[in-house]
């Protein structure tokens, strides 16, 4: 059986089923995420693109260009609350993180 997940923004308007275990767990601090969250650091599992299913409001995404990679990277965000729950890469585009706050059990994903 695999594994779900569930999770969504603050309000509700955006809600999403991660399936299977996320490749890896990670807290980032460089400042990008630190502008992100408006705090010291952001914790986000890595799952692929096509494990995660939304719904409910379509998401809004802000584009930034990575000074490490010179790449994008986009943030995708609640339009209702501004919650940020996933980021995915031009660098990866394979990939997606979700912002592990953002999970109904933050603290099943490891």
């Amino acid at each position: 059986m695999t594994t779900r997940r569930d999770g969504g923004c603050l309000c509700g308007a955006v809600r999403f089923i991660a399936l299977g275990e996320p490749m890896r767990t990670l807290q980032c601090h460089c400042r990008f995420c630190q502008r992100v969250t408006g705090s010291t650091s952001y914790a986000e599992s890595m799952y692929p693109v096509d494990a995660v299913q939304f719904s409910g409001e379509p998401m809004a995404r802000y584009s930034h260009r990575s000074e490490s990679s010179s790449r994008q990277v986009h943030v995708h965000f609640c339009p209702q609350c501004g919650t940020t729950l996933t980021l995915t890469f031009e660098r990866w585009p394979e990939y997606r993180g979700i912002s592990r706050g953002a999970f109904d059990d933050p603290n099943s994903v490891s």
